[in-house]
């Protein structure tokens, strides 16, 4: 059996070479269609040119990280229910860990603390709650192997009817879910809490079509338990495909407008809230080659400078830039509103210095 286990674990290893590219790339056009689908409602499309930029790769990696963190503990204790579920109903007699709910909440609420804070929360908020992720670790995995501990002993000693002891140790996980939820998930989401409603009401409808996509496998899993005759298995499984390919397109582009725009910049999102405003120093001594819109009141300056303006996007020859006041600010930005975009050539532009 011991064999049979690393001969199994050896031939799984050796397909990883063979996964990785083909990951890599839907992980790299997942992010492309977020990015291109975003800054289509400024107007700019001359980004896409750029095909090969690593941003790409990093909101892909968003992207998909919101889907494995959020979804994955939940559809993950569904599926290991279902399997005892089924040693029960054939009478195998393997024995199956057991799941208890508070555990599977408990890591989800791990996980999706940890996604907010590092996707979300401004740059710099970690540094100012750097104990709190730790504790969570801590509090979760410690915890919860404290209260195993107790529960063995209280087993050795006998002291307690054993039905007792089991509901002692799902009391005491459920203590400590509610302890983490009310002290230490207030303490890490406390000064971000204001905006997490706006954030995740504006992105419902992504979890939407990730709840879609888990119904549709999990509907197929079950059907194909029951289903003998290839030629149809081979047709459900294509079914199947087609309608997880349109969910997960769906969920992409919902990402894309809802999620995305509150992402701050400096995390590879589309939230120019805390972003710094620049300003541009341009090579032109003539101002008519400058558009009038972007140069700050008549100065002896030693070159033509712009007014402060926010950088929107970079190509490889454009910078793309707005008035960080236009339609409203960047706030009412996140929310639809557009500002009137400007294309900057780069070989016009001297120099570029950053406001703090």
């Amino acid at each position: 059996m011991t064999e049979e286990i690393q001969r199994n674990e050896h031939n799984f290893l050796g397909t990883v070479p063979h996964w990785f590219i083909p990951i890599i790339g839907f992980i790299y056009a997942t992010g492309f269609l977020i990015v291109i689908t975003f800054f289509d409602r400024f107007g700019i499309r001359e980004s896409s040119g750029d095909f090969f930029k690593i941003k790409y790769l990093h909101v892909g990696i968003l992207f998909l990280l919101l889907a494995i963190l959020t979804i994955a503990p939940l559809y993950g204790a569904y599926l290991s229910s279902q399997f005892r579920k089924d040693c029960k109903c054939e009478n195998t007699g393997n024995q199956v860990f057991k799941i208890y709910a508070p555990s599977v909440l408990l890591e989800a609420n791990l996980l999706f603390v940890f996604y907010i804070v590092l996707v979300f929360a401004p740059t710099g908020y970690i540094t100012q709650h750097e104990f709190i992720i730790p504790m969570m670790f801590f509090c979760t995995f410690i915890g919860i192997s404290f209260i195993r501990q107790i529960t063995k002993k209280l087993v050795d000693s006998q002291w307690f009817p054993e039905k007792h002891i089991e509901n002692f140790e799902s009391v005491g996980r459920w203590v400590l879910l509610l302890f983490i939820i009310i002290i230490l998930d207030w303490s890490a989401l406390e000064d971000i809490s204001a905006s997490l409603w706006e954030i995740f009401w504006s992105g419902k409808y992504v979890f939407l079509w990730f709840s879609t996509a888990i119904y549709i496998a999990e509907r197929i899993r079950v059907r194909l338990k029951n289903i003998k005759d290839s030629r149809q298995r081979y047709t459900l499984k294509v079914m199947a495909v087609c309608l997880l390919i349109a969910t997960y397109y769906l969920s992409v582009l919902t990402f894309a407008v809802r999620l995305y725009p509150y992402i701050p910049v400096a995390k590879g999102g589309g939230d120019y809230v805390d972003a710094p405003n620049v300003i541009m120093c341009f090579r032109e001594t003539n101002t008519k080659f400058i558009l009038p819109d972007l140069l700050s009141a008549p100065a002896p300056y030693e070159c033509i400078k712009s007014r402060p303006l926010q950088i929107i996007e970079e190509s490889a020859t454009s910078v793309y830039v707005a008035d960080p006041n236009d339609a409203g600010g960047a706030k009412e930005w996140r929310a639809g509103k557009k500002p009137k975009v400007y294309e900057v050539s780069k070989d016009k532009i001297g120099s570029i210095s950053f406001q703090n």
